[in-house]
């Protein structure tokens, strides 16, 4: 397509999205899932609900191609929408007190890690965003900030509710959200 047209269609062109029903939006409201795993964390209703974008379906993807979707006004899931996933996620477990949400925390805190690691150039603008918001779970069940608050994590040891364990990866990136 020509650069004229294209730009024409950002902002009239409707995109189908991933899910069960079908469902017609403007590119600039979808993204693309870089991976399975993502997509599974963040699922469409959690996209939609806190960030009120919805995923890309993959056929239209595949059709398309990603450099014509990203043409289009369409984008790839951003670690600053994960910042913003895992603030949302700490919120409501905080408000509801719901353990299960704990683990959505610590799943996108993962993520967030994994980009980090394919994104280093973010890595501390992304740091100080997670330090300065309440996202740390305490086995007592209230989340803390970094910032406000000094969180031991006792190497090797696992508490009755699990929370601490020996992981390296996951004390590497609170090591790092805590510089």
């Amino acid at each position: 397509m020509q650069p004229s047209v294209m730009s024409a269609h950002q902002i009239n062109f409707a995109i189908s999205l991933l899910g069960d029903e079908t469902v017609f939006r403007l590119p600039s409201q979808t993204v693309i899932a870089q991976d399975a795993l993502l997509q599974n964390i963040v699922t469409p209703e959690f996209l939609k609900q806190y960030l009120g974008l919805a995923y890309l379906h993959e056929s239209v993807c595949n059709t398309i191609g990603q450099a014509r979707a990203a043409a289009l006004g369409v984008r790839h899931l951003a670690i600053t929408d994960l910042v913003s996933l895992t603030h949302a996620a700490a919120s409501v477990a905080n408000a509801q007190g719901k353990v299960e949400k704990f683990t959505v925390v610590g799943q996108l805190l993962a993520c967030i890690r994994r980009r980090l690691e394919q994104e280093p150039e973010h890595s501390d603008d992304i740091c100080i965003a997670l330090r300065n918001h309440p996202i740390i779970p305490l086995s007592d069940g209230q989340f803390v900030t970094l910032v406000d608050h000094e969180v031991f994590f006792p190497p090797g040891q696992r508490s009755d509710s699990g929370w601490c364990q020996d992981d390296k990866k996951t004390s590497k990136i609170f090591f790092e959200i805590t510089l």
